[in-house]
């Protein structure tokens, strides 16, 4: 589930559309897994540039 609405997020993104939340975001890695956001950043670049 992580996975998909970080892909989500990052399709939001492209399209100049309001994206997820951040908090949003993180809890879903935190309740949901955090193995499922590691791969969407890694395969969507998903917030890889911030620090």
């Amino acid at each position: 589930m992580t996975f998909f609405v970080f892909g989500y997020d990052k399709y939001l993104a492209r399209t100049n559309r309001r994206q997820v939340s951040e908090k949003t975001l993180l809890s879903l890695a935190f309740f949901w897994g955090s193995v499922g956001a590691v791969f969407a950043q890694k395969i969507f670049r998903h917030k890889s540039k911030k620090i």
